[in-house]
């Protein structure tokens, strides 16, 4: 509490001493809260393997797309060790967006609307639906070395002794617009350019893999500076319902390009960004085989070999 303090003296025969308080109470400063938008992060374009960036263009899609869905958190994703799960199959508690708890804190991507009941899996085979399905891709820390967000491991996929590494098969890179910091800037995530990686997972499965969302998970500031987490999604089920080019198809490996900002975390410099996609178990006939094999082909066939 402030106070200001008047003091006025009269003097007279009695030499009386008038004091007048003025007492104000300073209003506490209103803390900024976080608040992302879809557009914080975008999905530039889609090129063939080997096109490079195709910027101004969007390569194969007809238009640069935001995310899907954006939800700030004031969680953090890597605490407890939930940006490392393992066997990192999507399994029910198996990493943050597949609700593994730290300290009683927990994610629900049912109840936060990145996907639906209807959308849970049963990958343990216990007979129950309870799996979200993501699998973790990447970690990127604060630094910024040689204008690139740091990129600190790729993800293992599997159980012991039979595990496969996500950098085998792809490469994700974040170029940052700062030097010191990052707050902005392109991503990148390029499948391998062997010209068999396809062939040779598609004769091992029998069929094509499919996934229907990449997420990052962007933590920048501490949550009592009112930023914190954000999580973005991109639903592809979405996105290729508009586009209908038979250009995307489940024989051709790609690259894909964006954008990202902290603007939805205040501008705060990325403290680490987490990249997840999540493979859905189809059954039966698909309707909407542009979502099939587009991103991450390689990485889902290895799942659904070590569920043989």
């Amino acid at each position: 509490m402030l106070k200001k303090i008047v003091v006025r003296s009269v003097v007279g025969i009695s030499a009386v001493l008038a004091l007048s308080a003025q007492v104000t109470q300073a209003q506490p400063l209103a803390m900024a809260i976080a608040s992302c938008s879809l557009s914080d992060v975008t999905l530039e374009a889609i090129t063939n393997v080997g096109t490079g960036d195709p910027a101004p263009g969007n390569g194969l899609l007809s238009q640069s797309y935001d995310a899907s869905v954006c939800i700030n958190n004031g969680d953090n994703d890597d605490a407890g060790g939930r940006n490392e799960p393992d066997p990192n199959i999507g399994q029910l508690g198996d990493g943050y967006l597949n609700g593994e708890e730290h300290q009683g804190s927990s994610f629900d991507a049912v109840a936060n609307g990145l996907i639906t009941a209807s959308d849970l899996e049963d990958l343990d085979n216990n007979g129950t639906f309870t799996d979200p399905g993501y699998i973790h891709l990447a970690h990127f820390g604060e630094n910024v070395v040689d204008g690139k967000l740091e990129r600190t491991y790729y993800s293992d996929v599997g159980f012991a002794g039979n595990t496969f590494n996500v950098g085998d098969f792809l490469s994700i890179d974040f170029m940052c617009d700062q030097t010191d910091e990052c707050k902005s800037g392109t991503w990148s995530l390029k499948l391998s350019d062997d010209p068999n990686v396809i062939a040779d997972i598609q004769d091992a499965l029998g069929r094509p893999a499919i996934f229907d969302q990449l997420v990052f998970t962007i933590k920048a500031g501490a949550e009592q500076s009112g930023a914190g987490l954000a999580i973005y999604m991109f639903d592809f089920d979405d996105i290729f319902a508009v586009e209908d080019n038979p250009a995307l198809n489940f024989t051709t490996p790609y690259e894909f390009y964006g954008t990202f900002s902290t603007a939805g975390l205040l501008d705060k410099g990325i403290s680490h960004l987490n990249v997840w996609a999540r493979d859905p178990v189809l059954t039966g006939d698909v309707s909407t085989p542009a979502t099939a094999g587009l991103l991450m082909l390689s990485l889902f066939a290895l799942r659904r070999k070590l569920r043989k």
